[in-house]
């Protein structure tokens, strides 16, 4: 198996990056002079050994991106995530995906019943904005790898895909209404919510005009699902995802900090029921975005009242236990929308804010590289200072990108790991099956 991996992904880690940049005179900054020096390379096989090493004793790893629409993000993470299920003891792979989007998916990455013929139809199940998070031709290449992968190894060793998300938790409901046991309570339900369904940002907004909530329905859809014979707990999975997405939309009602805070919950907790499902000794890789993956207690969310999906996890099962990883780019391109529901783009990033991470990073002269930090590092010494940490989400406005983008940031508190890439491109969405097609 290792044999087939290194002759699948080649013995260069990364390509097509840039020449690293020419070293700036950085007497003056000595966080500079300081990154330089602690920077590990990452350019072939062996310079991920320190970091895969640090893994070696978490129960969740923890990837993050720096934005939903970067090849190269995608592309690291992919490679890190295929070493880690090679070499060490890995049961899945839970991504910031819906849960019943991804379980089609997971059914072709562990040859299930009813699996799709490719990874591309599978991944046809993404069919809400922002679809191409998933639905690109780097998440595709890494859902073939997984289906090969699985295909060498017993069923029970197979390494599972999960979504934690709950923004699509209509196809959740849908599935409790297809279930004999919970069609008529999840039918009242879907009705209450029936005027919201197709832009759920309605159910808040009429509340907050005076609107009755759907609490009732739900309470009575849940009673259903405690009745039923639920022997392989799928819907108690759905059920979950369709409670706390009510909770999610709610709470935005009253305060947008409490719904961030509801859905990273939900995260969290997805993540507590995946690894009891696999097992007291189970370890699981996780993709999200760097605001989930890093401890919010260590940059501006904290004071904003925003918990992360880092944070909780290392005060659940303790910071030996957790590695997150964060990653981020200088400037290059993103694929984003410059509105929740607009057409996507290939956007340019323009160089990162003057006096930021990716700024001092860049300065140090690096093309690709990354930092694994010790615990001392978030009191003494120049990483102990709060600086700027971009976020790029799914919408994305580049001209205001210094003004709305920065979070300040302990960087080796806030991770454990960090991987930076000077000049990032878009990612790449895939032709559809009628364009392949086409002569």
């Amino acid at each position: 198996m290792k044999k087939t991996f290194l002759a699948l992904l080649g013995i260069v880690l990364l390509t097509g990056f840039p020449s690293p940049a020419p070293a700036v005179e950085t007497t003056e900054i000595p966080l500079v002079a300081h990154l330089r020096e602690r920077a590990l390379p990452l350019a072939t096989e062996a310079d991920l050994d320190p970091l895969l090493a640090r893994a070696h004793g978490a129960r969740l790893i923890l990837l993050g991106d720096g934005s939903h629409g970067s090849y190269d993000f995608y592309r690291v993470r992919a490679h890190i995530s295929q070493r880690l299920i090679a070499e060490q003891d890995i049961a899945f792979i839970a991504v910031e995906g819906d849960w019943a989007s991804t379980a089609e998916v997971d059914r072709y990455v562990r040859h299930l019943p009813g699996a799709a013929a490719s990874a591309a139809e599978a991944l046809r199940a993404f069919n809400r904005w922002p679809d191409w998070v998933w639905k690109n031709s780097e998440f595709e290449r890494l859902v073939e790898w997984l289906h090969r992968f699985n295909g060498e190894r017993p069923p029970e060793r197979r390494v599972a895909l999960y979504g934690m998300d709950l923004l699509g938790f209509p196809d959740s409901l849908q599935k409790l209404i297809d279930h004999p046991a919970t069609t008529e309570a999840g039918s009242s339900f879907r009705q209450c919510l029936a005027p919201y369904l197709d832009n759920p940002l309605t159910y808040p907004v009429a509340l907050a005009q005076g609107a009755t909530d759907c609490t009732p329905e739900l309470a009575a859809l849940r009673a259903r699902v405690a009745a039923s014979d639920d022997h392989d707990g799928d819907l108690a999975a759905q059920l979950h995802v369709v409670e706390n997405a009510e909770a999610y939309y709610r709470a935005m009602a009253t305060s947008s900090a409490s719904a961030w805070n509801r859905r990273v919950a939900h995260f969290a907790e997805t993540l507590e029921r995946l690894l009891d499902r696999h097992g007291p000794a189970a370890r699981g890789l996780v993709w999200a975005h760097n605001t989930h993956v890093g401890d919010a207690r260590l940059s501006a969310m904290a004071g904003q009242g925003m918990q992360s999906l880092g944070e909780l996890l290392r005060t659940r099962f303790g910071t030996e236990s957790t590695l997150l990883v964060g990653s981020a780019t200088y400037t290059g391109s993103v694929l984003s929308g410059r509105d929740w529901g607009a057409p996507v783009a290939t956007l340019p990033v323009p160089p990162a804010m003057e006096g930021s991470f990716e700024d001092l990073m860049h300065r140090a002269g690096h093309a690709v590289a990354y930092w694994l930090f010790a615990p001392g590092d978030r009191h003494d010494g120049p990483l102990a200072a709060p600086c700027g940490l971009r976020a790029i989400g799914v919408v994305y406005q580049p001209e205001f990108d210094a003004r709305d983008n920065y979070l300040a940031t302990i960087l080796p508190g806030r991770f454990d790991a960090f991987i930076f890439i000077d000049r990032t491109r878009a990612l790449e969405i895939p032709p559809s099956p009628s364009e392949k097609e086409r002569p």
